[in-house]
């Protein structure tokens, strides 16, 4: 689960030294100077596997890495970040390289080399932070693409970015251990955007490509689950891909994109039926927190893939230790307006 930090929750007369301990923590060290008297930043913080996700929104600031600071932390490990731009501008500076970071872009900051950050007025980025172990990618070209705008037109750093928003929409949603493959599948993507970045997109094997479209999708669709829009035809449009390169991702599956994303919908469903918090919760809103608004439609489908209707299921199964068997792999309802066409 994430946590939030404001600078508004110090009092004014201490505040800079306590966000400036807060960013230090959260982040990394940086020498702050604040725009403004009334200093009003927001962190909200996720570790999502391998990667540490802030939400982070700033005020009129001068912030700078320096050497002094990256020296204190020299046993630390070597970390990266990318900052994606979700409001207002930034001028951010490193290895001689300066970029005014705006909306649906990002960049690449060494943490352990110098840089500088300049915002003039109400700011807020995504912020991925990981190790640089963990970015399969030569120093030589990271070193070249420091403070280099990605841009929203790019394919694969389109990606990266709508990855870095979703994440950050969500970000109390998320949980280091059960999430990993979330972040790993963050780090594929961001390695094939550098890759081809540098001209070198043909080092990356085709099955590795794959591997992380399909692990970007499905990351989509465990945050869209609730939506009852959802359909390979809106996933597909997401990520700027064709509904057959969409279906293809899936031939290795057991199911196909609809059965999945209603499976997938049937097991937070019976999840919820059988959470001991919430005995009471009615069966037709279960199913409309989960993207089946038809209550008839949501008991045929639950019946079928389990054999009981959703009521009785909670009736028989609320009380048992040992978990419920999966669902079945069944067709769908004809005509239930949840179903994924």
């Amino acid at each position: 689960m994430g946590i939030r930090l404001r600078a508004e929750d110090e009092p004014v007369r201490t505040r800079a030294e306590y966000w400036q301990h807060v960013v230090g923590t959260a982040l990394a060290p940086y020498e702050m100077v604040h725009g403004v008297e009334d200093l009003r930043s927001e962190i909200a913080q996720a570790q999502v596997g391998p990667l540490t996700m802030l939400d982070f929104q700033m005020s009129a600031l001068q912030a700078a890495r320096t050497p002094a600071l990256i020296r204190q932390s020299d046993s630390s490990p070597h970390m990266f970040k990318i900052d994606l731009g979700l409001r207002g501008l930034g001028r951010f500076e490193q290895d001689g390289r300066q970029n005014l970071l705006t909306p649906g872009e990002f960049h690449l900051v060494d943490l352990n080399r110098p840089s500088h950050v300049a915002v003039d007025e109400s700011h807020e980025v995504s912020v991925a932070i990981f190790p640089r172990e963990l970015l399969p990618v030569p120093d030589k070209d990271l070193r070249e693409l420091t403070a280099v705008r990605f841009r929203a037109d790019d394919p694969y750093a389109s990606l990266v970015a709508s990855m870095a928003r979703e994440i950050t929409r969500h970000i109390d949603a998320y949980d280091a251990d059960r999430d990993a493959r979330v972040g790993a599948a963050f780090l594929d993507l961001l390695a094939l955007a550098i890759t081809a970045r540098m001209g070198h997109d043909d080092c990356a094997p085709a099955e590795s490509r794959q591997q992380a479209m399909a692990a970007h999708v499905q990351a989509f669709v465990e945050q869209h689950l609730a939506d009852p829009d959802l359909s390979p035809a809106m996933i597909a449009a997401a990520h700027h891909i064709s509904l057959r390169t969409l279906h293809k991702l899936y031939e290795s599956e057991s199911r196909t994109v609809a059965a999945s994303i209603r499976h997938q919908r049937l097991e937070r469903c019976r999840q919820d039926l059988l959470d001991p918090a919430s005995p009471g919760r009615p069966v037709a809103a279960v199913g409309a927190r989960w993207g089946f608004p038809d209550a008839a439609a949501f008991n045929r489908v639950f019946r079928a893939a389990y054999g009981l209707p959703p009521g009785e299921y909670r009736a028989i199964h609320g009380s048992e230790a040992q978990p419920a068997p999966p669902p079945l792999d069944v067709a769908p309802m004809h005509g239930s307006m949840q179903e994924a066409h």
